[in-house]
């Protein structure tokens, strides 16, 4: 139903994202027409609605000013007002707010959420952004004071002139004028406590307390090592207190997965200008076990046709050493039959992977911040491959790698990479080899003794998803020094490098997508 009421609410509704965005002298006429022809039903009429939307002319921050140390704060103390005020010009290098910007509301409410932040990692606990208030002035308060002097009212009609031309405003942050001085506080890390095994009943438990670097802990069933309950704690005692190592903390413990419930409560000192922290772990279950069971028919040359079928089982260790690692082990049994007539194929394997969430071992060359993004992996794989009148292969790898993840980056680097295999060739491989000479460096035993620098790079926005990934290994180049017969029989001596970019990008409900990949080797 067509209602001329809900018209004007719109044009309400466009002005209002119009001066959000810096469009202060709009123009939104509308017009209703109505189609008098009825439609198949014959009982209504069609309504169409134009409106005109004339924006004006996008109103420009010309003067930005953070008075944060205002004569008009009497409840503050001076000496407050000057370390907010030295805080302030301290982060102006990442201000949001600069000359020549749009005037616009979203602009300004980020750059309070900015402040907010900077306040609140330099020691202000419980400053909000309520405290900050943004005072703008599109006129010109210097226009608006009366003149008799001529040449003064000549250069006022012309500053009028300019700023209907092109109009500015004037920006103003400041603190209000009568804020909560709690608010204002800053604040000094007290005393830290940890519970790393938290349950919902503690009540019959005799806690266990230790002291690691200052830090409480507090035990109830033994399920971690001290040590490592307080190695994700980013607070010291006496350090000024920020928002950012709080945050740092909490994120951490939530990555590491061997705790269900992560909350840190701050709790300040009534009267004083410490806070207290007290960290609460709730553990998650120490035992997880999957099974799963594939099975698929396929279709095709004499070689491959068949019915696979295999089985696989899985045990996850979330407090593997009572160090919060995370160790999983999988075991996996698969077999082939060709025709219901013979086994053609039978595969065993067994994987065991433990990932440290720290980095192994603690290094004191290792920068910290390059330890505080870093995570520690250990593989082991061996399997067994069967696959009748053709080969028999038995494989051993096992790597010892790290991970490094920041922003948008993850660089992975595994020394060392070592990779075993031996193969009995069957007689359907021979001669396959002897048809095809290619066969001969696909399917062959050896030993690899590498180490591989992987580096991933994400980005994209909007519905477009961009991937690079560049990849380089080396093997046997040290190894290959060594005067050894077995090595020179057995070792791959080789270096590759490859890189792969792949784009995708959204289309409603579908996707175009391509992917570049290029190497190259010498061995």
């Amino acid at each position: 139903m067509y209602d001329s009421l809900n018209a004007d609410k719109s044009v309400i509704y466009f002005r209002a994202l119009l001066n959000a965005e810096g469009y202060y002298r709009d123009s939104i006429p509308y017009n209703a027409s109505v189609d008098t022809v009825a439609d198949q039903e014959g009982d209504q009429y069609r309504t169409t609605v134009n409106f005109d939307v004339y924006p004006g002319k996008l109103i420009r921050l010309d003067s930005i000013v953070f008075n944060i140390s205002g004569d008009t704060l009497q409840s503050i103390s001076q000496a407050t007002k000057d370390t907010l005020q030295q805080v302030t010009n301290n982060a102006m290098g990442s201000t949001l707010l600069k000359k020549g910007a749009p005037f616009s509301k979203s602009l300004i409410s980020n750059e309070i959420d900015r402040l907010t932040d900077v306040y609140r990692n330099n020691g202000y606990l419980q400053f909000s952004r309520e405290e900050i208030l943004a005072v703008w002035d599109t006129v010109g308060i210097a226009l608006l004071r009366p003149t008799l002097d001529p040449i003064e009212q000549a250069q006022q009609l012309a500053e009028l002139r300019k700023r209907r031309e092109n109009p500015t405003a004037d920006l103003e942050i400041r603190l209000r004028y009568n804020p909560d001085t709690s608010h204002l506080v800053r604040y000094y890390v007290g005393d830290v406590t940890v519970y790393p095994d938290l349950a919902a009943d503690t009540a019959d438990y005799i806690p266990e307390i230790n002291y690691v670097n200052g830090i409480k802990v507090v035990s109830y069933h033994d399920l971690y090592k001290p040590h490592i309950a307080v190695e994700n704690v980013y607070l010291s005692r006496g350090d000024l207190y920020s928002q950012r190592n709080y945050l740092r903390t909490l994120n951490k413990y939530n990555s590491i997965g061997s705790w269900r419930l992560v909350a840190i409560d701050q709790i300040p000192r009534e009267g004083t200008d410490t806070v207290d922290f007290i960290v609460r772990l709730t553990p998650a279950e120490k035992y997880s076990i999957n099974t799963n069971i594939e099975g698929s028919q396929n279709f095709g040359s004499n070689l491959f046709n068949g019915n696979f079928i295999g089985f696989n089982v899985g045990l996850q260790n979330r407090n593997f050493a009572r160090s919060a690692n995370l160790a999983s082990t999988n075991f996996r049994f698969a077999t082939e039959v060709l025709r219901k007539e013979f086994v053609r194929a039978q595969q065993v394997s067994f994987t065991n992977s433990i990932y440290f969430p720290r980095f192994i071992p603690k290094f004191g060359f290792v920068p910290q911040q390059w330890k505080d993004i870093s995570k520690t992996l250990f593989t082991l794989n061996a399997s067994y491959t069967a696959r009748r009148d053709f080969f028999n292969l038995a494989s051993i790898t096992s790597s010892w790698g790290y991970e490094f993840n920041w922003k948008n980056k993850l660089l992975n680097i595994r020394i060392p990479n070592l990779e075993y295999a031996r193969i009995k060739k069957g007689p359907e491989l021979l001669e396959l080899i002897i048809n095809n000479r290619t066969y001969e460096y696909i399917f062959n035993s050896g030993l690899v003794v590498s180490s591989i620098a992987n580096i991933t790079v994400t980005g994209g926005k909007n519905r477009l998803a961009n991937v690079a990934r560049f990849n380089l290994e080396s093997s046997g180049l040290l190894l290959g020094l060594l005067n050894s017969q077995t090595l020179y029989e057995n070792l791959h001596r080789f270096v590759k490098l490859d890189a792969e970019f792949r784009q995708n990008y959204k289309i409603r409900r579908s996707a175009f997508a391509w992917r570049l990949f290029a190497g190259a080797g010498y061995q």
